[in-house]
C-alpha cells in the first residue's frame, strides 16, 4: 500500500540516501509524496537534491551527495524545488 511505502522511505531516510523518482506518477500524488518526505527529511535535518524535475535524492544529516552533475544543477537558472501543483 501507498501508507506502507511511505513508512518505508521513512525509516530508510534515518539512515540511508533514497532516490525517488516521480516521472509517469500523478501530479497531486507526486505533490502528496513530495510533501511526506519532505516533512522527513525536515524533522531528522537532512538533504534534498533534484537530480531533474522529477528525481531527486534525499539524504539524513551528516550523509553529503556530491558530485559534478548536481554541482552544474545549482548553478542552472531552471534549478528551483517548487511545488508540482501549479494551481495554488
Amino acid at each position: 500500500s501507498r501508507r506502507q511505502r511511505q513508512m518505508c522511505i521513512r525509516d530508510r531516510l534515518n539512515d540511508h540516501p533514497v532516490v525517488v523518482n516521480l516521472e509517469g506518477i500523478d501530479l497531486m500524488e507526486a505533490q502528496r509524496i513530495m510533501d511526506f518526505i519532505s516533512g522527513c527529511i525536515f524533522a531528522i535535518s537532512g538533504n534534498m537534491c533534484q537530480v531533474s524535475r522529477f528525481i531527486f535524492i534525499f539524504s539524513p544529516n551528516g550523509v553529503e551527495i556530491s558530485g559534478d552533475y548536481i554541482k552544474s544543477l545549482e548553478t542552472e537558472e531552471s534549478y528551483n524545488i517548487a511545488s508540482f501543483n501549479k494551481e495554488f
